[in-house]
């Protein structure tokens, strides 16, 4: 009796609590700044607040309320792990390269703001936000009708960010090895950036643990990125050997809802629903052909040809024998853990359509409590939004 009272109150202490959070944060995301409007002469049309769309004044402006106010947060949030995608770095009247946001980025600066975090960055290396003749082809105006950019200018020849993602762990973490890779996806030889870390705690040092953060494409493309990333992981995990090994953690902003709506997603929870090739080839196809993302669709042939090579490499690698913890993945958010109750102050929701932001956990983690954050940040509306995406919260039991 003594013997399993002592296991128990053992396996008690070892259990590990960790807060997990990802958030896209839009690059210099103008908060508390003016909408921005198309005018039209008799009637103005609300415009998304594509960051090309305001001034140098106000993005600077803006990006400062926007640090002050999520460094805040997070002081009150504590995350262990907290994802963070658009990233941006450098100046945005001058050309741009990886020193230059390795030099200085939105993480960085935020990693300033707060205490006992320690920061991983990683460049992706495109510019974002590039302004031609054609980009504004109306003059943009503001809520007051205040003239921003005339029709036809060009404020951002070289683009207004370099843009990357980062990681930022708290001292409960142990980092192993950080990792940032750019994986060939199909046969034009795209590739597909993401970083990942690979941990331990104080508490469970025989155990190790990988978190990798996503920023995803779409459609066909998105589908390659994922089983690209899930080979390169199996890989990863494969070289360390299974000693220690304890479980993935995939977070970020994937640009795609979950496997039940979005086909795309299937390699993060795939299961044996899709007993064919050919049902699983002929539903992606399908979601290419619709008007659904159509800026993402490919033509039928190169649709065809890419979905088949990435199809069979999804089966080859489920039918190889399966490393514990490793292929095994769920999405995270449960609305039945969700209450956010201690969020109240970040405006925190549990019902969420047109998710594109997960969390996907190996089986053996356990979820204590979900939460989205931040239900009042969107595409349009910068009063009080920290980015154009909500946040997701998550706390687990390793």
């Amino acid at each position: 009796m003594n013997f399993l009272i002592l296991l128990f109150l053992t396996a008690g202490a070892l259990a590990q609590e960790l807060g997990l959070m990802t958030l896209n944060l839009h690059g210099y995301h103008p908060m508390g700044e003016e909408r921005r409007f198309e005018n039209h002469g008799d009637s103005k049309i609300l415009l998304w607040s594509h960051i090309h769309l305001f001034n140098q004044d106000e993005l600077k402006r803006g990006l400062e309320n926007r640090q002050t106010q999520l460094a805040a947060d997070l002081k009150s949030l504590k995350p262990d792990i907290l994802f963070l995608q658009e990233i941006g770095g450098g100046k945005v009247d001058e050309s741009k390269n990886c020193e230059d946001f390795y030099n200085w980025n939105t993480a960085l600066d935020l990693n300033q703001r707060l205490t006992d975090f320690t920061l991983y960055p990683a460049c992706r290396g495109n510019t974002g936000w590039i302004t031609n003749y054609d980009t504004i082809s109306k003059d943009i105006v503001s809520e007051a009708g205040m003239l921003i950019f005339p029709r036809g200018s060009t404020p951002y020849p070289q683009g207004v960010m370099i843009e990357g993602t980062a990681i930022l762990t708290s001292k409960k973490i142990i980092v192993q090895d950080h990792f940032v890779q750019y994986l060939p996806i199909n046969r034009h030889r795209e590739t597909f950036f993401f970083q990942g870390i690979r941990f331990t705690t104080a508490e469970r040092p025989e155990q190790w643990w990988i978190a990798v953060n996503i920023h995803g494409g779409h459609k066909i493309q998105n589908f390659e990125q994922a089983v690209a990333t899930r080979h390169f992981l199996s890989g990863y995990i494969a070289k360390l050997g299974k000693n220690g090994f304890s479980g993935l953690i995939v977070a970020g902003d994937f640009n795609a809802l979950d496997a039940s709506i979005e086909v795309s997603t299937v390699p993060w929870d795939f299961d044996r629903r899709w007993q064919t090739e050919t049902l699983l080839t002929s539903e992606l196809l399908s979601m290419n052909r619709s008007s659904y993302k159509p800026f993402a669709t490919l033509p039928e042939f190169d649709a065809l040809v890419r979905t088949q090579d990435t199809v069979k490499k999804l089966f080859d690698w489920f039918a190889m024998p399966r490393q514990r913890n490793d292929e095994s993945l769920f999405e995270s958010f449960d609305s039945q853990k969700c209450t956010g109750k201690q969020f109240k102050n970040l405006n925190p929701f549990c019902q969420w359509s047109a998710k594109i932001d997960h969390i996907y956990l190996s089986d053996s983690i356990n979820v204590q409590e979900v939460s989205g954050l931040y239900q009042q940040n969107n595409w349009t509306d910068l009063k009080e939004t920290r980015s154009d995406h909500p946040a997701l919260w998550t706390k687990i039991k390793l």
